[in-house]
């Protein structure tokens, strides 16, 4: 008796899907059509909001334009706008100590050195502190009181005042106006005193009166001024005059004086754009056919057929295709692969 025989399972390849009517494995492929330009000198671009559109474009070199007051000025391959401006120039003294000073030859830088006066006294003076002393002398003049008489007593080996009947006595010393008795040295003295003199013993040095009137002497180096500019200036002399200059630079800016034309950037630079736009057409590659708004691609591959274990998959005459049996029988011719499922 003939094996029993059950329906194999279809088994496709990756990406196909089994088709019941015509025992088959399709796989279907969707794609979008592709944007083509068909005009002349167009080609397709990708714009910012991602549609695509047939674009020509035609360039022109920009212009090169500075701000008013600039003069546009070329280094080799560089653009610069650049204006001379004048700054005013100032006077310093560089010299450590030293000040600007005026005078009516002009300005100069100075250094003044102080230093304590030295002192001395008139001739005949000797000082004592702040001033200077000199003892003035006369003689003296010897005066006895009424009724004695002024004489010399060899006894006393001096003058002395006498009177009948009475000791010798000592006279009375007198001084012109001013003038003192020294007993030590018997003579009349006078002191004067004179303020001693401060003078400058240093060559180059002259007495000055300071600000609280005390006096010192004061010695004044000169040396000539420096010529100064301010930060990013550069001193320059003509002639006699000194000028304070700078070149100061500003963007340029890139304009395109052409009608309809536009700047714009790329990797190469600037340039002056003008563009036209169309809508492109849409095609599909030649192995897809356009269906609806899609371009579509049809693949075919013959199924596997597959048994459960223990069944094998053979050509059945009788059913005129391939059949799981079990065992297998000459009479379905040969079988292959294993069995999933039976019908």
């Amino acid at each position: 008796s003939a094996d029993t025989a059950v329906w194999p399972t279809p088994k496709c390849p990756d990406g196909y899907a089994y088709y019941p009517d015509g025992e088959t494995c399709k796989k279907v492929t969707k794609i979008d059509p592709s944007p083509v330009c068909n005009y002349d000198g167009y080609s397709l671009t990708l714009l910012s909001d991602y549609t695509k559109v047939c674009k020509t474009i035609d360039y022109k070199p920009v212009t090169y334009n500075c701000p008013y007051g600039f003069d546009l000025k070329t280094y080799g391959d560089e653009y610069k706008c650049e204006k001379l401006e004048y700054g005013e120039y100032y006077l310093d003294c560089p010299y450590e100590g030293y000040e600007l000073v005026e005078d009516e030859y002009g300005s100069k830088c100075a250094y003044e050195t102080y230093v304590d006066p030295k002192f001395e006294c008139p001739s005949g003076y000797t000082m004592q502190g702040d001033e200077c002393w000199k003892w003035n002398e006369a003689e003296v003049e010897y005066e006895c009181e009424s009724g004695w008489s002024l004489g010399w007593n060899d006894s006393y080996g001096a003058q002395m005042c006498s009177k009948s009947g009475s000791e010798p006595a000592w006279p009375t010393p007198k001084c012109p106006d001013g003038y003192a008795y020294s007993a030590d040295d018997e003579i009349c003295k006078q002191l004067e005193k004179v303020s001693k003199t401060p003078y400058c013993a240093t060559e180059g040095y002259i007495l000055t009166i300071m600000s609280d009137y005390t006096k010192q002497c004061k010695y004044i180096d000169y040396k000539p001024v420096t010529y100064n500019c301010p930060y990013g200036f550069d001193l320059k002399a003509y002639g006699n005059e000194y000028k304070c200059e700078k070149y100061v630079y500003d963007d340029y800016y890139l304009s395109c004086p052409y009608d309809g034309y536009e700047l714009v950037e790329d990797e190469y630079g600037s340039k002056c754009s003008y563009e036209d736009t169309k809508q492109p057409e849409y095609e599909c590659p030649s192995d897809y056919t356009w269906e609806s708004d899609a371009c579509y691609k049809y693949e075919m591959a013959d199924p596997e057929w597959v048994c459960d274990e223990g069944w094998s998959v053979e050509w059945s005459q009788t059913y005129g295709r391939e059949v799981c049996i079990e065992g297998g029988s000459a009479d379905y011719g040969y079988g292959t692969g294993s069995n999933n499922s039976k019908y």
